[in-house]
């Protein structure tokens, strides 16, 4: 922020409406009582609405319309055009009631430009707890718009609207474009552009070798077993998670290939991030959204002996008790009763998850890798004594042969169990990378299980390489899967999880809007302009004030990146109806998680 804006943020307080006849090109902060029934009952402020000045008028951004804006001269009041149709909990003049999703702020004020963003959720309804009972408010739901203003009174109006893919955002060609002239008689559309997505090749993307090796259903004896070769041993499902390594199509862009049956499926997800894995390329999986599947009708039935292998490089260990890999499963949520809690003031609580059917392999809060498989009537858990490490390689495989479960971690039996039972099949998805989404996941280790939120939960990280076996298979084959593949440097392709809290010495004590990333598979997930953050920054002390969206509250930051953060104070009424008691207020920082 510029000198001028801290200037008018100081006497903005003292603004109260729109004035006239004053010189100048110059924004500021300010709160505009627009003499509406709802300003007696907002509790807003001293700097919720914007103004641009530009002497023979004002361009204001206020919380009566949820900040479309409008301009003022002498002769008369007109609203920019709605480009984006809005609707909400509120009247259509205000479709956002309280502005729970609409803000807009000042980003650049200088003698030759002013630049404000406007940003909006374009359509939602609200229910108990402000929760969005219907419409859009995930990543894809929301709109930016940017206004850059120049003193002559030209606009140039950039409107973005949010995509189900992160490519799809980020394509220049892919938003509204305006042009308007402001005078004091009104406003004139030059032009309007409106958007387009491109439908450019996919370039390829640079990979580890190639291996490919000889088929393990002949290739191994097995002297303990007395088995001479594995003749029913068959390769029923496998994903290399190649495609990236050639240019594709655009329409190939999200799909990956079931190299067995030959098709192709979703990559579901933001953005396919692809990196090198350890034969080709890998595949990213952001722990929210990401996931392959085979749909239950087409999924391979398991009822008899089989086998299961990944590579896997976790970014970060599961925040519930089990984060899936790859799994053919159901599970139900344990719910206690609601007026075990508060009376029963949060509803129904959920407390815990529970596997029911099929086969899962996944790793746990710390990094072990637990797999749990229904025979007959019981539910069979093998759990590793080791631990998956961060950011890089490991192979995890499960057979079923001889009676015998067992689970490997890096060619080695990690935990077995006997068995005299067959596999139960479960009637589900085959799944790489998600949970049974039907259910929602509670987070271990909280403080209140009544105010614990479930929610779908993911791999985060990359995987490699899976393959489903039907038919027996013994140690042998399993090392020399690990041996064949095993790369010389185990360190994945991933970026670290490292917060963005921008230690050290500025040049000069301020502030300012900034982007900051955390790691691509997180940073992928939004649907964001250039300055989601702030930082600021201190010219004699090498910490940080970080105020970003991916956290609670403000961060406090030390030299060496350690993080302090508060929560702010709530009110137990989360909405204003016409009424001066319970008011909108701040809540907590988070509220708007989008």
């Amino acid at each position: 922020m510029n000198k001028k804006v801290f200037w008018f943020l100081g006497i903005s307080v003292i603004m109260s409406g729109v004035c006239f006849g004053g010189d100048g090109f110059f924004a500021y902060y300010t709160k505009i009582d627009s003499d509406e029934k709802f300003e007696k009952f907002s509790h807003t402020g001293q700097f919720a609405d914007v103004v641009v000045n530009l002497g023979q008028g004002k361009l204001v951004f206020h919380r009566s319309s949820s900040y479309l804006p409008y301009w003022q001269t002498k002769n008369g009041k007109w609203y920019l055009d709605q480009i984006v149709k809005r609707s909400g909990d509120g009247p259509p003049k205000r479709p956002d009631k309280n502005n729970i999703y609409a803000f807009c702020r000042i980003i650049e004020d200088t003698p030759d430009k002013i630049v404000v963003h406007w940003r909006y959720f374009a359509n939602f309804k609200l229910g108990t707890h402000a929760e969005p009972v219907s419409g859009n408010v995930g990543f894809d739901g929301v709109v930016h718009e940017y206004f850059t203003i120049k003193p002559d009174g030209t606009i140039t109006r950039t409107i973005r609207q949010g995509t189900k893919k992160l490519d799809d955002w980020n394509d220049p060609a892919n938003r509204t474009t305006q042009k308007l002239k402001l005078t004091s008689k009104g406003i004139t559309n030059l032009s309007t552009t409106m958007p387009k997505t491109s439908t450019n090749k996919i370039p390829p993307v640079k990979g580890a070798a190639v291996l490919e090796f000889e088929d393990l259903t002949t290739d191994f004896e097995n002297e303990e077993e007395g088995y001479d070769e594995y003749q029913n041993l068959r390769l029923a499902a496998s994903f290399s998670f190649d495609d990236a390594l050639k240019s594709r199509p655009h329409k190939m862009r999200d799909k990956t290939l079931e190299r067995i049956s030959g098709k192709y499926y979703d990559i579901e997800g933001h953005k396919s991030v692809w990196k090198k894995g350890v034969s080709g390329t890998a595949l990213g999986f952001d722990g929210y959204y990401s996931k392959v599947s085979i749909g239950k009708d087409k999924a391979v039935k398991i009822n008899r002996d089989f086998a299961l292998e990944a590579w896997v490089a976790p970014g970060a260990y599961s925040i519930s008790s089990w984060t899936a890999i790859v799994h053919q499963s159901k599970w139900k949520a344990i719910v206690a009763d609601p007026y075990i809690f508060w009376n029963g003031n949060w509803g129904p609580i959920q407390l815990d998850e529970e596997f029911t059917e099929g086969y899962f392999i996944g790793i746990d809060e710390k990094g072990h890798v637990g797999f749990f498989i229904k025979m007959g009537p019981r539910v069979e858990k093998l759990v590793s004594d080791e631990i998956l490490e961060l950011n890089t390689w490991s192979h995890v495989a499960v057979t079923f042969s001889d009676g015998t479960l067992r689970l490997f971690i890096n060619g080695k039996i990690s935990d077995h169990r006997l068995s005299g039972e067959k596999p139960d099949f479960a009637d589900a998805d085959f799944v790489i990378g998600m949970n049974d989404d039907s259910i929602g996941y509670v987070s271990q280790h909280v403080v209140r299980r009544f105010s614990t939120f479930p929610s779908r939960l993911g791999f985060e990280g990359l995987i490699d390489e899976v393959k489903l076996y039907t038919g027996s298979m013994m140690k042998e084959p399993v090392m020399a899967q690990h041996d064949n593949y095993k790369p010389a440097d185990r360190r994945a392709d991933i970026e670290p999880r490292t917060l963005p809290g921008r230690p050290g010495l500025a040049k000069n004590f301020g502030a300012s809007y900034t982007n900051l990333k955390y790691h691509d598979l997180w940073d992928n997930m939004w649907r964001e302009g250039g300055h989601p953050d702030i930082i600021v920054k201190f010219d004699e002390q090498p910490s940080s004030v970080v105020f970003w969206r991916g956290c609670r509250s403000p961060g406090w930051v030390t030299d060496t990146n350690k993080w302090i953060c508060d929560q702010s104070t709530e009110l137990t009424d989360w909405h204003w109806e016409d009424r001066d008691e319970g008011a909108q207020s701040c809540c907590e920082h988070m509220s708007d998680y989008q």
